[in-house]
């Protein structure tokens, strides 16, 4: 705020300085939230990547169970 003590002795200069150090500030605030929630999304990404692969290790082992039973299955069929 350095610039508005400069500009004291012209007040149309000194608030327009004002108003624009309001929205540096505000911008900074806001930056601060959206780095603070980016964060946060980016670690429950983390958190659903590795439910997401160890279902994915579930789900294939089911696959393979399954295809096994129905080789089976198949194969007594044919046997009968």
């Amino acid at each position: 705020m350095a610039a508005a003590k400069l500009l004291a002795g012209d007040k149309e200069l000194a608030g327009i300085v004002a108003k624009l150090d309001a929205r540096a500030k505000a911008i900074a605030s806001e930056m601060a939230a959206l780095s603070k929630d980016h964060a946060a999304k980016q670690a429950a990404a983390a958190a659903t990547g590795k439910a997401l692969k160890a279902a994915e290790v579930a789900r294939d082992a089911a696959v393979k169970k399954h295809a096994d039973a129905t080789k089976l299955f198949e194969a007594k069929a044919l046997g009968d």
